[in-house]
């Protein structure tokens, strides 16, 4: 897994994302991270394998965590975060949006949920691929 860390504020858009999409062609992780300290942005190789996308497939922002949204939308949550008690929770959602509350020690323990956030984002991909019109 690669980190790539800016300053808090730092836009965090087209440059920083390059320079860790530099990073991600020359190294064996499958998941790189671009953050401000606030502002934490998950990429993998979704789309083309060994080629970091050019979209995260997760963008949490600590001032504004509760559910973690697909294209910003309440139809589409890909898992909600519990962290406002003494055991944090991350909310993982199954084919039919139920959700199983799993414990969580740490922030970084997000990561090795990685398969089934990811496969629920695959599932609201591939439901809007399947749609006609869009």
């Amino acid at each position: 897994m690669l980190f790539e860390c800016k300053h808090y504020g730092v836009d965090l858009g087209k440059e920083p994302a390059s320079q860790l999409y530099r990073y991600f062609s020359v190294a064996k992780a499958r998941f790189g991270v671009l953050t401000d300290g606030v502002i934490y942005r998950f990429y993998s190789d979704i789309d083309e394998q060994n080629k970091m996308d050019a979209r995260p497939f997760l963008e949490i922002n600590m001032l504004d965590v509760d559910a973690i949204l697909l294209d910003n939308t309440n139809r589409q949550p890909i898992c909600r975060l519990y962290f406002n008690k003494a055991q944090k929770k991350i909310g993982l959602l199954n084919e039919q949006k139920v959700e199983d509350r799993v414990a969580i020690d740490s922030i970084s323990d997000i990561f090795s949920h990685a398969d089934r956030i990811k496969a629920t984002v695959q599932r609201y991909e591939a439901a809007r691929n399947a749609t006609p019109g869009d």
